[in-house]
């Protein structure tokens, strides 16, 4: 069973440019407010197919489009051009702290994250254990996050993230 496919997939992004500009644009954008862009494709006829129970890595130099398939996949960002179909539950890691509050206790984000993974409360509790066994911060339960360390951290979401049953469990550079 496939449970990522990827059907020519293409993303576009229009940024700043300051290329063959005149001095006269450069002033009259001044007041206008308007500023030259230019069009970049960041993917272009991405095509990808991805079995169940496999682990694939996406590799390539800073700008080349890795996160943003990744949040394509994820369905933070719609493609420009191509389809993707996603079968089953998936989990992103693409910015490593994002639903993590650092006023409430590890106990409190664990109940937290979980939920937004989409676990009720029952399989929270049955879980709790083992997330906390599997990040090794049993002696934290009680402590707020801000106290932690990034390592910490890091061990922590992981540990959330593969206890919350992913089918699929995108990591993008959450281990800097």
């Amino acid at each position: 069973m496939e449970r990522v496919i990827i059907k020519n997939v293409s993303k576009k992004f229009k940024i700043g440019s300051e290329e063959s500009q005149t001095a006269l644009f450069k002033f009259l954008s001044l007041f206008s407010g308007k500023r030259p862009t230019k069009t970049i494709w960041a993917n272009k006829n991405i095509s990808l197919t991805v079995p169940a129970g496999k682990i694939i890595g996406v590799i390539g130099p800073n700008g080349s489009g890795k996160s943003t398939l990744f949040r394509i996949i994820a369905g933070i960002y719609q493609p420009d051009e191509g389809e993707v179909i996603v079968k089953g539950k998936i989990i992103s890691l693409i910015n490593l702290y994002m639903g993590m509050e650092e006023r409430l206790t590890m106990r409190e984000n664990i109940y937290l994250n979980c939920s937004l993974f989409g676990l009720n409360s029952k399989e929270i509790k049955e879980k709790f254990e083992d997330i906390v066994n599997f990040s090794e911060l049993k002696n934290y339960t009680n402590t707020k996050l801000y106290k932690f360390s990034t390592g910490m951290l890091q061990r922590l979401v992981f540990s959330i993230a593969i206890n919350s049953n992913p089918d699929i469990l995108l990591l993008d550079e959450v281990f800097e």
